[in-house]
């Protein structure tokens, strides 16, 4: 409601969303995780009367409270220790046309995800509606970043929760239409991740 999201994933030994078995400190449903606000940006956790407790930097979740959770913050379920790392989604349009960059923004916004026109270091993403050799195009190639269309954004943002994976970045459905530019001469899939690109464009 309002852009306003909320969605909880338990966690514990057994009977949780997330189970770890072999963890003996966790009880069967140990601790909650809620994931809430637009583009689920707020993460919180409480504890779910476990034997052993829930903490965040220490401090123990007491009774119905829930601790908010931040980047860097340890979480300990009974004698397990996690770190939360927030690795933000980026990413850099290329080719969008004025008429389509709307509709871009707000299935990027719905997703959590930060649009940007220039290519930097952090980009995960490149968006791309039809293949076209640019230097962009050239970057995300050399850079190991999944080249997608408009169309991935998209069904990215309709997922219905945080622990949904995110769309195959090599779904032909999803993939930039090819390029309509013969002497471009880029082959069908030229845009898929090839981790041995790292090593030919080293320095």
């Amino acid at each position: 409601k309002d852009g306003q999201l909320q969605l909880s994933t338990t966690i514990g030994r057994r009977d949780a969303d997330v189970a770890m078995p072999n963890e003996k400190s966790l009880s069967r449903s140990h601790a909650k995780l809620t994931v809430s606000g637009t583009g689920f940006s707020d993460l919180s956790i409480s504890d779910l009367n476990s034997k052993f407790g829930t903490s965040v930097d220490e401090a123990k979740v007491e009774g119905d409270a829930s601790a908010e959770i931040k980047h860097g913050a340890r979480i300990k379920l009974g004698s397990t220790v996690f770190v939360v790392a927030r690795v933000p989604l980026v990413l850099c349009a290329s080719g969008v046309n004025a008429a389509d960059r709307p509709a871009l923004k707000t299935a990027a916004a719905r997703l959590g995800a930060t649009m940007i026109k220039e290519w930097r270091e952090d980009v995960t993403h490149l968006v791309m509606p039809q293949l076209a050799c640019t230097a962009k195009l050239l970057t995300a190639m050399a850079a190991g970043v999944p080249v997608v269309s408009p169309r991935w954004v998209t069904a990215a943002s309709t997922r219905t929760g945080p622990l949904e994976a995110l769309p195959d970045a090599q779904d032909a459905s999803l993939a930039p239409l090819p390029s309509q530019v013969k002497q471009h001469g880029l082959e069908d899939g030229v845009q898929h991740v090839r981790p041995e690109r790292a090593k030919i464009f080293a320095g």
